[in-house]
């Protein structure tokens, strides 16, 4: 494979790419309380949450390549009344759909 840039440099790699797909939100489940769940494909360990666009991770409490949990009140996860939107960034910064939910 080679690779250029617009200033003329270029390297060529004769290794493994490997190109992994973005995460997927398939499902976004909020209680009304402190838990939102997020069930998808490809999030990994070290994703990054958002929502409303703002950074979440400080709330989470599981996380695994299917399904985030995490826990905290709205008002400090940033959750208001009505619709509301979450994505997942992925440890290579790879975002997800942007998938949206309702609150109470």
């Amino acid at each position: 494979m080679t690779a250029s840039s617009s200033d003329g440099l270029s390297c060529i790699h004769n290794g493994t790419v490997t190109v992994r797909a973005a995460p997927t939100i398939i499902d976004v489940q909020f209680d009304g309380g402190k838990n939102v769940v997020i069930s998808g494909q490809r999030f990994g360990n070290n994703a990054r949450i958002l929502i409303n666009g703002i950074d979440r991770t400080d709330f989470l409490r599981l996380a695994s390549d299917t399904e985030i949990k995490l826990k905290g009140k709205a008002k400090k996860l940033g959750i208001k009344s009505g619709a509301n939107t979450l994505q997942v960034i992925d440890a290579a910064g790879s975002a997800s759909n942007v998938a949206t939910f309702t609150a109470p």
